[in-house]
């Protein structure tokens, strides 16, 4: 309830607990909710954050400061698509075309806001049985649509042991052609903190007619703090 409400609507409870007349906390939380759904903003989830106590005061007071500052951000992960394919994992290495994250975790100082996820497929041309990392960078990713399975697929991801969706069916990502290919606007914002990994799995229903070297890029979508 607390990264609903904020400041506002936790010292609304605090009056009613000491027998003041206060605000509705349930109105504080459905107005927050109708901003974001209005305006569908990054970083108004991300400003509602700031006021929860699930934030870190000390990232705050730097924002506050301009010492740090609010960016667009989409991290990534490519992997080969396995029954289930595991992304962001803590041996990764940034290695840009295949990963923008070091490890699985953000680095010290900083956070970001989840407010979408996009998933998307290649089918790889590989000189060998594997392809190279080089292959994988040239590869033109499309629409997650397609691909045996792609609706009854599931995606879970996480950010310190906290869910970001859970078993979401990938026809969400089906979209018609007038929207953001692949790509699902969440409800419910999460905040993802520089403390514990960010896990993000793909399960599918059957490997049953999937392609050889078919790889998937998952990218969450936000905004994000990062040093000035």
């Amino acid at each position: 309830m607390d990264e609903l409400m904020g400041l506002e609507g936790r010292a609304a409870m605090k009056a009613r607990k000491a027998g003041r007349r206060a605000k509705n906390p349930m109105r504080i939380a459905t107005r927050k909710a109708q901003e974001y759904a209005e305006t569908n903003s990054s970083r108004i989830a991300f400003m509602q954050y700031m006021e929860s106590k699930e934030f870190d005061t000390n990232l705050a007071r730097k924002i506050t400061n301009n010492d740090a500052r609010l960016v667009d951000e989409g991290i990534y992960s490519v992997k080969k698509l396995e029954k289930v394919t595991k992304f962001f994992n803590s041996a990764d290495q940034k290695d840009f075309g295949i990963t923008n994250l070091d490890g699985s975790r953000l680095p010290k100082g900083e956070a970001m806001v989840a407010t979408g996820v996009v998933l998307l497929r290649a089918e790889i041309t590989a000189a060998g049985s594997t392809p190279t990392p080089d292959e994988i960078k040239q590869a033109v990713f499309g629409a997650w649509k397609g691909i045996k399975g792609d609706a009854l697929a599931v995606i879970t991801a996480k950010a310190h042991k906290k869910e970001i969706v859970s078993e979401l069916p990938c026809y969400v990502f089906l979209n018609d052609a007038n929207t953001q290919v692949s790509f699902h606007q969440l409800e419910n914002p999460r905040l993802i903190k520089d403390e514990g990994e960010i896990e993000l799995e793909l399960t599918m229903p059957t490997m049953t007619g999937v392609t050889a070297n078919t790889y998937v890029c998952a990218i969450l979508i936000g905004t994000r703090a990062i040093p000035r």
